[in-house]
C-alpha cells in the first residue's frame, strides 16, 4: 500500500508557521531564564543554526497528520507534556526518503508518525511505537543529534493511526453505553 499524501492549504501552512514562531520564542525565553524550565532550544544536542526551520517543519508535519486523521490540531504552545497530535507524536523531515528519528528520552509507549516533504504536499510513510524504533532502529551519532533512525520501509502503514483512533472511540462509546 502506497503512503498517502496530504496537501496543506496555504492558510494551514501559515497557522502552523505561526505556532512554530510562538514555540521558538517561548523556548528562547526559557533558555534566557525568563521562566523556569529546561533548555528546550538545544534539545537533543541541536544547535541554533536551524531552529526556526526545524520548528516550522515540525509544525507542518503535525498539521498534516491532524488533517489526515480529521482531528483538531491545537499546537499545544506552552504545554511541553502534550502529545503532538491526539495521542501521537510526529516527526517531520524535508528528506523524502528520510528516516523516523526517535531519541533515547522519547517515551516507549507512544506511537511516532513520520511525515516527509516541504509543503504544501506531505507524504505520510508510516508510524511505529517508540520502543520498537529504539530496539530495531539504527543508532547514529554522526548527525550532531544522536538518535535512533528507523527506516521508512519498516514502518507500519499510517492507516494504523486511524485504526487506533476508531478503536479508542469504540471503547469509549462502549464504556458509556453508547
Amino acid at each position: 500500500m502506497q503512503a498517502p499524501t496530504i496537501r496543506l492549504t496555504f492558510a494551514e501552512m501559515q497557522i502552523a508557521a505561526q505556532v512554530a514562531i510562538q514555540r521558538v520564542v517561548q523556548n528562547l525565553k526559557v533558555a534566557n531564564g525568563q521562566k523556569a524550565g529546561d533548555d528546550r532550544v538545544n534539545r537533543y544536542g541541536s544547535n541554533d543554526k536551524d531552529i526556526w526551520q526545524r520548528a516550522i517543519q515540525g509544525c507542518f508535519g503535525e498539521m498534516a497528520i491532524a488533517k489526515y486523521l480529521g482531528i483538531y490540531w491545537t499546537g499545544a504552545v506552552g504545554d511541553w507534556s502534550a502529545n503532538d497530535v491526539g495521542e501521537f507524536e510526529v516527526r517531520c523531515t524535508h528528506h523524502l526518503s528520510g528516516s523516523l528519528i526517535v531519541h533515547k528520552e522519547d517515551p516507549d509507549d507512544k506511537t511516532f508518525a513520520l511525515v516527509c516533504g516541504r509543503g504544501p504536499d506531505f507524504r505520510l510513510p508510516g508510524c511505529i511505537k517508540g520502543a520498537i524504533a529504539k530496539r530495531e532502529g539504527i543508532w547514529r551519532t554522526d548527525t550532531g543529534r544522536p538518535a535512533f533512525f528507523f527506516p521508512q520501509g519498516n514502518l507500519s502503514h499510517i492507516e494504523t493511526l486511524r485504526y487506533k483512533l476508531s478503536r479508542e472511540a469504540t471503547n469509549v462509546e462502549a464504556s458509556r453505553g453508547i
